[in-house]
């Protein structure tokens, strides 16, 4: 179980670190403003503010499996969204269910991690 966890969060935080300087690029690439590139920026860690504490508590209640699966499943929706619409605010989207897919996928490896090492 291990060696599983260690390759989901390998790979996830490949496509993370790889996906937020290609979309700040890409923002520029589009004629968005320096200032509005920032924001995009942000716009990544303002879900995991307000709804890290919910997640856990959701992955909690329901059990790992299902959460995991819906943060995998945004995190490939958000790093296509861009692929398809090619506009600035698709950008934005993009950063914001890729924020929201980060929470629920850490949230649910830790607990996987936690569980399979106490018992």
């Amino acid at each position: 179980m291990f060696k599983y966890v260690l390759i989901l969060g390998f790979r996830f935080q490949i496509i993370l670190n790889m996906s937020r300087p290609a979309m700040s690029l890409y923002a520029s690439f589009i004629g968005a403003a320096p200032f509005t590139v920032g924001v995009l920026t942000a716009c990544y860690a303002v879900l995991p503010l307000f709804l890290a504490i919910r997640a856990g508590k959701i992955a909690d209640a329901i059990g790992d499996k299902l959460p995991g699966l819906f943060g995998m499943s945004s995190l490939g929706m958000g790093m296509l969204l861009p692929w398809l619409f090619p506009y600035l605010w698709s950008l934005f989207a993009s950063q914001l269910l890729t924020g929201l897919a980060s929470v629920f996928i850490a949230v649910s490896l830790q607990n996987v991690l936690g569980k399979s090492l106490s018992g």
